[in-house]
């Protein structure tokens, strides 16, 4: 895939892990003292920090919210650091980022990782000038200076599974999936809903990684699910390694993350895709005019949020009109991730969870722990 290009270390702070866990706090003072912080003389009114959980070069999630950072920095009057490969199961590599970049006078500080909630939830408190933001579907917490965000990927991934289902020949679709949550299980069963809905008979074969960064057990997953005839291999890993698989082995393939800029011409069909900068964009501009305050927000593909980054030349007649159908339906405000868990639905079981016309509820979507009829696989 191609990647964007960071900016220079003058304009983005940047610390490896092994730096931030062996530096002294005399160290970091003299850091701070060198790099630019919030002052008005040099134009620059705001200055973010963005805690990665893995290089802002990995092709997949970190790589995305590094893109939003570089569009936030074409906003007038901000700056931005970054701190890449912080730990996302040691808490002390995350608060001592947030020290750090408190200590650099940072207004406000994005985590983008779910697994840095309750380490922010800890430090708010410690740096309450501070705004924080973190990337969780979970709800804030009464701290006025948290919020939290999250994106309706799963709206994209029932349209790619629709291009998937139409796809298939065997009617074996495979789903390397990452680690387990609610957020992973519902994008599968987004992803499944639309597969049936156009191949009423396919199933969903689900592999777990336990990982969205561990390109072997990515690729093991891989290659299990295409040993097992599936034509088609989708992911949530945002990792290339199930694409090249799949490629390498004549099937089809459902990237993730980002859009894959004609790297499998002949095997992508479609990728969901995320578009972070727009959100980074408009809490500075808030912060900035003085009208921010903390809040829960969730975005898809009516705001723009999410989209669908898709091969129409590798997409059969019948995926094409009907993702384009749904496009129009997006635009015309009556496709949503509701729309998409409107029953009829049934569980794995077939015991139906979802009567005729019943929209799902927030609470049961937010903590959905059920896979969908279709789906062949277990929940760790």
């Amino acid at each position: 895939m191609k990647k964007k290009t960071a900016t220079p270390a003058a304009a983005s702070f940047r610390v490896h892990v092994p730096t931030l866990l062996l530096v002294s706090a005399l160290i970091f003072i003299m850091v701070a003292a060198a790099v630019t912080g919030c002052k008005k003389d040099n134009k620059i009114v705001l200055t973010a920090g963005f805690i990665f959980p893995d290089a802002i070069n990995d092709g997949g999630w970190s790589q995305t919210h590094n893109d939003g950072r570089l569009e936030l920095e074409t906003l007038t009057g901000v700056e931005t650091k970054y701190l890449e490969k912080i730990s996302e199961s040691v808490p002390a590599e995350a608060e001592q980022a947030i020290d750090t970049f408190a200590g650099l006078g940072c207004g406000f500080i994005v985590a983008a990782s779910p697994l840095y909630y309750e380490t922010v939830v800890r430090k708010a408190a410690e740096y309450p000038q501070i705004r924080f933001f973190v990337c969780t579907s979970l709800s804030r917490p009464e701290i006025n200076n948290i919020s939290t965000y999250y994106a309706r990927i799963e709206e994209p991934f029932y349209l790619a599974g629709i291009a998937a289902g139409r796809k298939s020949v065997s009617g074996k679709i495979g789903y390397v999936a990452s680690v387990p949550s609610a957020d992973a299980i519902r994008t599968i069963n987004s992803f499944t809903l639309g597969v049936r809905s156009v191949a009423g008979e396919a199933i969903v074969l689900v592999e777990w990684a336990g990982s969205k960064i561990d390109n072997i057990k990515i690729k093991a997953a891989s290659e299990s699910l295409l040993e097992k005839e599936c034509d088609v291999i989708a992911q949530d890993n945002g990792s290339p390694v199930p694409m090249l698989a799949a490629a390498g082995k004549g099937a089809s393939s459902i990237g993730y993350a980002l859009r894959p800029e004609g790297d499998f011409p002949e095997s992508h069909l479609a990728s969901p895709v995320y578009n972070w900068g727009m959100y980074y964009r408009s809490i500075a501009e808030s912060i900035m005019n003085g009208t921010w305050s903390a809040a829960d927000y969730r975005g898809g593909m009516k705001e723009g949020f999410t989209e669908l980054a898709w091969s129409p030349e590798n997409n059969n007649e019948e995926a094409a009109v009907r993702i384009n159908e749904i496009l129009e339906g997006v635009r015309d405000g009556y496709f949503d991730i509701y729309s998409i868990f409107t029953g009829p639905v049934r569980n794995q079981d077939g015991r139906m969870v979802l009567k005729d016309g019943e929209v799902i509820k927030e609470a049961v979507l937010l903590g959905m722990n059920w896979f969908v009829e279709g789906v062949e696989g277990a929940i760790p």
